[in-house]
Parts: structure tokens; C-alpha cells; sequence
């Protein structure tokens, strides 16, 4: 018989990871609330750096209870956080934002890899609350070696994924953009410039 516990042990991990990467996120943005103002400001939302910092307090607020108490309530708030997210980056790639603004001056330009990482959140975040996943505290006690482990291992998937969201984001932006030159190179002559080609020859300037 398969149980539940090994489960719902990955859950809680998995959305401890998640609140982790919030926390993060919003000491970002009360540190560096410049980095996030242009981006509101293009979309026509509040952007004052009250508003930022404030965005910020409040995600750290969430990500923490919810890696400490970890309420089905708490879980849904940090979806609904993370949608929120999704949907600016969605907004901003439609706007030509520079950037996303998502983790301070470490921020990249809005992309589908940002869409995909805060869908996934949600997901992740609205499956702890349908389970009822345990907070990560809870988790920690039944661990070996006091948790230390798998606190790490927590810490060093948190890492990748903000990695993923800066560095990791900023990278596929940049092969985008060198397909996009690439192929403008390779688009073949139409043919009304092999024509002028043709009947202007070499030296002479256009008639």
C-alpha cells in the first residue's frame, strides 16, 4: 500500500521552495524599489516606491507565514500572488518592458521562463492547499540531523529558482534575440532589389 506521508513531505517542501523564492522577491523589492517602479509605471499602476516596498513587506509577510504556520489559507495566498505575478510579466512583454522587476537590480526582461516558473508556483502553492500540506517546521522535526539537510537541500532550490528567473531568464532573452538576428540575415533578396542589382552595375549608384 502506498502512503501519503513520503508525498506530502515532497509537497511541503516543494512549497516551502516556493515561499522561499517569495520572501525573496519581496526583500528585493524593499531594497531596491526602483528596479520595480519602471515596470508598474509602463503598465499604468501604482508605482510610487511606497507602493513597491510595500508590495515587498507584503510578500515577505506571506512567504514567511506561510513557511512557519503553512495554512491552506496562507497557501492560496501565495498562489494568488504568484498569478498576479504571471499576469504583469505577461502584460510587460506586451509592452516592451526592459525589464521585470521581479528581484530587484538582479531582475531580467520579462519571458515566458517567468510565466512558466510563476504558473508553476501557483500550482504548487494551491496543491499544498488542497492537500493540506504541514509546515515545512513540522517537516523539519521528523529529519535527521535536525533538518539541517534538508533545509539546504530547500535553500539550494530556492537558489536555482531565482537563478532561473534572473540568469536563466536574461540567457533566453539573449538566444531569442540572436535567432531573431540570425534570421533577418538569412531572409533571401526580394525581387525587386535583384533587379536593381541587375540594372545597376557595379560602381554605378542607383538611376
Amino acid at each position: 500500500m502506498v502512503t501519503l506521508r513520503p508525498m506530502m513531505g515532497v509537497l511541503t517542501g516543494a512549497v516551502g521552495v516556493v515561499a522561499i523564492v517569495l520572501v525573496v522577491s519581496g526583500l528585493a523589492k524593499v531594497v531596491t524599489p526602483s528596479a520595480t517602479t519602471p515596470v508598474l509605471a509602463d503598465l499604468r499602476l501604482p508605482h510610487s516606491t511606497i507602493v513597491v516596498r510595500g508590495l515587498g513587506v507584503v510578500e515577505v509577510a506571506i512567504g514567511t507565514a506561510a513557511l512557519l504556520v503553512g495554512s491552506a489559507g496562507l497557501h492560496v495566498a501565495v498562489a494568488l500572488l504568484y498569478i498576479g505575478f504571471a499576469l504583469v510579466v505577461v502584460a510587460a512583454r506586451r509592452a516592451g518592458t526592459p525589464s521585470c522587476g521581479c528581484f530587484g537590480a538582479s531582475a531580467a526582461p520579462p519571458s515566458a521562463v517567468h510565466v512558466a516558473v510563476n504558473v508553476c508556483s501557483a500550482i504548487v502553492a494551491v496543491s499544498a492547499a488542497v492537500a493540506g500540506a504541514a509546515p515545512v517546521l513540522d517537516l523539519i522535526s521528523d529529519q535527521p540531523a535536525a533538518g539541517v539537510p534538508f533545509l539546504m537541500l530547500m535553500g539550494t532550490a530556492a537558489w536555482l529558482v531565482v537563478g532561473l528567473d534572473t540568469a536563466g531568464a536574461d540567457m533566453v532573452d539573449q538566444m531569442a534575440a540572436l535567432r531573431a538576428a540570425h534570421s533577418t540575415r538569412d531572409v533571401p533578396p526580394t525581387s525587386s532589389a535583384r533587379a536593381t542589382t541587375r540594372t545597376n552595375p557595379v560602381g554605378q549608384g542607383p538611376t
